[in-house]
């Protein structure tokens, strides 16, 4: 049946699992036979030491007692501060995390792909493991950084668009919270602009699509604005802004 074409099983489920366990296990012992495991960019460090002292200074600081907006993804910074709290930070719980993200990403590909495609009808899920597989994004997961996390959320915005889910609320909130990752996440609003404009039929619909998406991204931006002008006294990280410089 059709149903049993586009869900995923256990069974498929269990084989990207494994497959992502098996290659993240190959990464990190290639990384210790090549000079030593550890993070390839500075960056991770700085999630790291923001993610340190909030964790055990209750503060957004990279240097103790002076609150900074250097971390261009505080929610990253954040979800990594869990591991500090539970004394498996910085590499264990870092890779757990690009693990587990690297998984779900895998399993959002190979349910879009098996309701995209409607001749992708395979015994295993093998876009799935594909995914899991491409050294990219192995890298992404393992490296310490926010990267994979945002290509997860930008990736889950592009299938609900594809698949005209007509949830404006939902691709809201997510837009909003691809901020918190990256900034470059207001980058989504092109897409689901066009979506909204030429999707909907008639004025009334598409002014209500507007609205539910405006209340989902405003209230995250917005936060977002006030985040940072607390801590940094500017709206927009200031690393951002070194980045443009």
């Amino acid at each position: 049946s059709s149903k049993s074409n586009t869900e995923l099983s256990q069974r498929d489920l269990l084989i990207i699992a494994l497959v992502v366990l098996a290659i993240a296990v190959v990464y990190l012992l290639a990384s210790q036979l090549t000079y030593r495991i550890g993070f390839p960019l500075d960056d991770s460090w700085i999630h790291q030491t923001y993610a340190r002292n909030l964790a055990l200074n209750g503060e957004w600081a990279f240097r103790p007692g002076v609150p900074s907006a250097g971390s261009t993804a505080p929610l990253w910074s954040a979800l990594l501060a869990v591991g500090f709290l539970i004394g498996l930070s910085p590499y264990i719980w870092s890779f757990l995390l690009g693990a587990v993200i690297l998984f779900v990403l895998a399993v959002l590909c190979e349910w879009a792909a098996r309701n995209l495609l409607k001749v992708y009808c395979p015994r295993l899920p093998w876009i799935g493991v594909f995914i899991a597989l491409e050294w990219h994004l192995v890298w992404a997961a393992m490296s310490g950084m926010e990267t994979l996390l945002h290509g997860l959320i930008v990736t889950t915005v592009l299938v609900l668009l594809m698949t005209r889910s007509p949830r404006y609320l939902a691709l809201g909130l997510l837009a909003g919270l691809s901020v918190w990752v990256r900034p470059d996440g207001l980058t989504l609003l092109g897409p689901i602009g066009m979506v909204l404009l030429f999707n909907e039929g008639d004025l009334r619909s598409r002014g209500l699509a507007i609205l539910r998406f405006s209340i989902g991204f405003g209230a995250l931006f917005l936060f977002y604005l006030l985040f940072n002008l607390a801590v940094g006294g500017t709206p927009i990280p200031n690393t951002f802004y070194a980045k443009q410089a």
